[in-house]
């Protein structure tokens, strides 16, 4: 199915077979001239409005409801519109029709037919007036209308002439003769639409939805460039299922996005009273309609009439309205993702200005995602599967003034989009805030426009870039793609610059048809090594050093060559080390030699060198060291790619070094002695979007301090503004930067070091750094042991492949993260294969619930403590018991809980018992708490008092699932407390006192990556403060290095941390506590 549906994308459809002669029923058809055409110009008919060749042509995928409302508006812009529309609703009259007659929903196409159809005449009116009528929502009286519209004597008549009549008549009639003919099946006319029924009239006569729609739009007259295309053209019935990411699956458009209690009136998607997803919308699909029990996915071919418009329309548009249910069922089809990421048009999101029950929660970032998520996940019978970015399917947004959704810039960025135009917005009392019409169609009309018009300007500087840069592409296919690229990169450049504000500039270089991983591929190649193979001298011979030059430029005192090119080999290390090298012979010698960067590509290959694959400075100047010099670049020549060590040639030396020094990591003060003296060899992120597009002024950007491209100081000084820099050589070439150089910017306020740096006396040096990823073998044999240790195995081998990435990324996050200064350490652990947002939703279980305040004591128990002691371990007082493991159940409220009731037993009775968490998982069920799903500690407080005491893990074991309450198990109480206390919100100080008398309860962000694979240390962060995660304060204390630390006991298992326990910073400068541990304390009362 899958070969045959692409085999057809742009292949017209045969003609639709003239109708057989009517059957015998109460009204003739006329013998009118349809002329059917083919199927892919069925919304096609004799009007036009002649529109004029600057009316751009857009092609609008929207459901039946959203968008119309901004249909007429859209008139007075163009009438070049495809209307892509779903046929998957089950609401309404529709749902009665297809229940009865079956085939496609024809609801959202009727409703979009009726928003196109002619105003301009008193008779057009009358026919829009009749299509649109709704019947009477009480069945008897709705029967009786319909009667008299059938008969022709209901006065809706009035104004349609003979023609219009007969023939609207004629399917009307052919209608109630196929409900007629099913008595069985006891048709009911409640609310039922009037279009919906002539629709169905002509598609079953027909038996074909393109003829339907054809003849509506002759009635209607619909401008002839205007056309409404199905989605999926058939005659079937189709039912849109979805997935939750609960694993939910839930039958039938309306359920999914507005559940209603059977009644067909109109239902308003946006209202707050539709009860809630239990989870957000994973996917949604087709399923089978055999049978309501059915849970068979199919996969039915897209119409290929939209596969056509698509190819050639200036604009695409995805319209407001459900997200999941209107838009998705359209680019959840084979064929339409492939288009339009092709596309370099528009791409127009118009962002709902309310959440809806598919929509929850989510940002515009949010919205983009799903979208991209449907259109990679396009549906075959082998589940083809595209990888496009976002930013291929989407380009522009226009966002509603005032709406709820919010607009996350950084994250949009992110994925590539730049252009959100904000819309001036109307609220509808019924819906919320809703785009204004005229507003709307205004802003869409100049994306359309001066996209359309910029793309040939684009093309053209594109064709001027070529040009210069003597670019030449294999294929048609390749271009286009390196097109849409440099299109993507000019964008972001535009908008850099035209931010302002800025001490630097972009511009576009020979990388602008390059992805950014390619060029991190092809540029960038300095290798982080923690102790590389060399001797690196302990001194620092310019420490003594009291005074320095405000400025200097080696290249004014003749000790820098030309600006070199490494092309795409990425051998930075070795343009670096040779730059410094010929900086410093100069200065000792006089002579400025132009020296040989391919000798140390092809001859410096220990310590881990690996040539264009990157390598070390410190490598190469040992190198020079070993082989008594360097030859010069005319004699070994650069070649762009590593090849076998000339002897010959690398023995023709013309300068040696005797050594090389470290400058003082993080001390930009002894850079600047050691600038001073001589050129210096440095590492820096150079892998930044903005790095790679940088032409001018002092760069103050983004940048890191992961270390991934070799530069040399040539230099430094102060600019006009005052603003302080490094002047840096790169061996990018002349076009890039400022002829190849940079200004970037010196003696930051951070404390975080901004370079690797590495001097030559008589060369250069290296500071510590991070090791090398580790061999794809030795870490497949790592992940192997990992699965062995932890039990885990998995279903597929795809499974496996997939988790082990992951579990790589994981690796890689952990190392880069313990090589530096911190003062805690991450390691590998049993959370190693999950995604830190696999790892929030099964782990971090606990639930805030704003505005709700519990029954609790009003007395602070510890309020007048002045006598606390200086640290204090509750273990040691035999006040804790095992760790022990909520494993997949979010079910860390309860051990929070048990925790504090443990240990205030033991406390105020002698008695260590290990009590059952399983009891208040199966048993505390309040708005807030429901077992493996989170809760709150004080709601199992509050039933542990009301069931006058808790059972013991031994009687109530622990279980991992949400269970029913055993009655019998609940009341073998072993432990009782009187009641519970808050500690005051935002208070360590009375923190600290409660937790001196006995373990505490508290709540704090535990979600983070950080936290997800912590080892060992005191824990500073990253972390926000925001509640997810509940554990148990049993002490406090001071590190050795003097920082402060409360010690908590965790539920994740002996593997976590310090056996299961974590000290984490206290006394910090936020009242929240960090993570917000001070937040929400609580604690038991025996």
């Amino acid at each position: 199915m899958a070969d045959s549906c692409l085999g057809s994308f742009f292949c017209k459809a045969p003609p639709i077979p003239p109708p057989p002669p009517p059957p015998l029923f109460l009204l003739q058809i006329p013998r009118l001239p349809l002329h059917f055409p083919s199927k892919s110009m069925a919304a096609h008919c004799h009007y036009s409005s002649n529109p004029g060749p600057s009316q751009p042509s857009l092609l609008v995928l929207s459901g039946g409801t959203a968008f119309n409302g901004v249909v007429e508006e859209l008139k007075k812009l163009t009438v070049r519109v495809a209307h892509v529309l779903p046929v998957s609703d089950d609401g309404g009259s529709t749902a009665e029709i297809v229940r009865v007659l079956g085939g496609p929903a024809v609801g959202d196409i009727r409703s979009r037919c009726l928003r196109l159809a002619d105003q301009s005449t008193s008779e057009a009116l009358a026919v829009r007036r009749l299509l649109g009528h709704r019947l009477s929502i009480n069945p008897q009286q709705a029967k009786s209308e319909w009667y008299k519209i059938v008969e022709g004597e209901h006065s809706l008549w009035e104004g349609v002439s003979k023609p219009y009549r007969e023939t609207i008549r004629a399917f009307l009639a052919y209608f109630q003769n196929e409900i007629l003919r099913r008595p069985n099946e006891s048709f009911c006319f409640s609310n039922g639409s009037i279009g919906n029924f002539f629709f169905a009239g002509a598609r079953v006569f027909f038996q074909s939805l393109d003829a339907a729609i054809f003849l509506f739009s002759r009635v209607s007259d619909i401008a002839a460039e205007s056309l409404v295309l199905p989605v999926i053209s058939t005659n079937d019935r189709l039912t849109l299922g979805c997935e939750l990411w609960d694993g939910t699956i839930i039958r039938g458009q309306n359920e999914i996005s507005h559940p209603t209690n059977g009644s067909m009136g109109p239902v308003d998607k946006g209202r707050s009273s539709v009860p809630a997803l239990p989870s957000r919308i994973k996917r949604v699909f087709y399923m089978s309609s055999e049978g309501m029990n059915s849970l068979h996915e199919v996969f039915p071919t897209v119409n290929p009439a939209v596969l056509e418009q698509l190819s050639n329309v200036d604009c695409i548009v995805y319209a407001m309205g459900s997200l999941f249910t209107s838009l998705c069922p359209s680019l959840v089809l084979l064929g339409i993702g492939e288009i339009i990421s092709s596309r370099s048009c528009p791409k127009v999101l118009l962002l709902n200005g309310t959440h809806d029950r598919e929509t929850t929660g989510f940002s515009a970032s949010s919205f983009v995602t799903a979208i991209t998520d449907a259109l990679n996940r396009t549906y075959g019978d082998s589940h083809y599967c595209l990888k496009k970015l976002p930013n291929q399917y989407i380009n522009t947004l226009l966002v509603p003034k005032d709406g709820e959704i919010p607009i996350d810039a950084q994250s949009l960025s992110s994925q590539g989009i730049f252009d959100v135009v904000i819309v001036d917005s109307i609220r509808d009392p019924k819906v919320g805030v809703i785009f204004d019409p005229e507003s709307l169609i205004n802003a869409l009309g100049n994306v359309a426009m001066s996209r359309t018009l910029h793309e040939a300007a684009i093309a053209n500087k594109h064709e001027q870039w070529m040009a210069r840069y003597s670019r030449v592409y294999e294929s048609q296919s390749e271009k286009d793609r390196r097109f849409m690229i440099f299109k993507d990169n000019l964008k972001y450049i535009d908008n850099f610059n035209s931010a302002g504000n800025r001490t630097y500039k972009l511009g576009i270089n020979e990388f602008a048809d390059l992805t950014h991983d390619e060029f991190l591929a092809a540029r960038t190649g300095y290798k982080m090594l923690d102790n590389p193979t060399t001797t690196i001298t302990a001194s620092f011979r310019y420490a003594t050093m009291t005074e320095v030059p405000t400025s200097l430029d080696w290249r004014q005192q003749g000790a820098v060559t030309p600006v070199k090119d490494q092309r795409r080999c990425g051998c930075c290390w070795a343009f670096s080390a040779v730059a410094a090298m010929e900086g410093i012979t100069q200065i000792k010698t006089g002579k400025l030699i132009s020296m040989s960067e391919q000798q140390l590509l092809d001859c410096s290959t220990n310590g881990g060198n690996q040539g264009c694959d990157g390598g070390w400075m410190t490598n190469a100047f040992q190198y020079i060291m070993e082989n008594q010099g360097l030859t010069t670049e005319e004699n070994y020549p650069y070649e762009e790619m590593q090849g076998t060590c000339a002897i010959e040639k690398a023995t023709a030396q013309v300068a040696d070094i005797s050594d090389y020094e470290r400058v003082p990591s993080n001390d930009e003060e002894a850079l600047l002695k050691a600038v001073a003296n001589q050129p210096v060899s440095v590492a820096i992120d150079g892998s930044g979007r903005d790095f790679k597009f940088y032409s001018g002024g002092i760069f103050s950007g983004d940048c890191d301090t992961a270390l991934t491209h070799a530069v040399t100081i040539i230099g430094y000084g102060t600019s006009e503004d005052g603003t302080k820099y490094w002047l840096i050589k790169n061996s990018w070439g002349q076009s890039w930067g400022e002829n190849g150089y940079m200004r970037i910017q010196r003696d930051v306020d951070t404390p975080e070091e901004k370079f690797l740096i590495a001097m030559v006396i008589l060369l250069g040096t290296l500071a510590s750094a991070m090791p090398r990823r580790l061999d794809e073998t030795v870490l497949f044999e790592k992940y192997q042991q990992w699965m062995t240790r932890h039990g885990r195995t998995y279903e597929k081998k795809e499974e496996e492949n997939w988790r082990f990435e992951i579990f790589k990324d994981n690796l890689e996050f952990i190392e880069k993260f313990n090589m530096g200064n911190q003062t805690y350490k991450l390691s590998i652990n049993q959370f190693a294969d999950l995604t830190n947002e696999e790892f929030r939703a099964s782990y971090a279980g606990y639930k805030i619930l704003t505005g709700r305040v519990p029954p609790k004591s009003t007395r602070v128990k510890y309020e007048n403590l002045t006598d606390v002691p200086a640290s204090i371990d509750w273990r040691k007082k035999g006040a804790v018991t095992h760790i022990k493991d909520q494993r997949s159940c979010k079910s860390c409220w309860a051990f929070s809980t048990i925790t504090a009731v443990e240990g205030i037993t033991k406390i105020k009775t002698g008695q260590l018992i290990s009590l059952s968490a399983q009891q208040l998982v199966d048993c505390v069920k309040t708005e807030g708490t429901d077992g493996c799903s989170g809760g709150w500690m004080d709601d199992a407080f509050a039933y542990i008092v009301k069931n006058q005491g808790l059972a013991s893990e031994t009687t109530y074991p622990y279980t991992n699932n949400d269970g029913n309450c055993s009655p019998r198990k609940a009341a073998i109480r072993i432990v009782k407390i009187k009641g519970y206390e808050d500690v005051p919100p935002k208070n360590e100080e009375a923190l600290l006192k409660a937790a001196s008398q006995q373990p505490v309860s508290v709540s704090l962000n535990g979600g983070g990556r950080n936290f997800q694979f912590y080892s060992e240390g005191v824990f500073t962060g990253h972390c926000g403060t925001s509640l997810n995660h509940a554990v148990t304060i049993v002490g406090y204390g001071t590190s050795e290095d003097g920082v402060k630390y409360w010690l908590i006991k965790n539920s994740w298992g002996k593997s976590w941390g310090e056996s299961g326990y974590m000290r984490i910073q206290r006394d910090i400068h936020s009242s929240k506590g960090l993570c917000g541990i001070a937040r929400k304390p609580s604690y038991p009362v025996a």
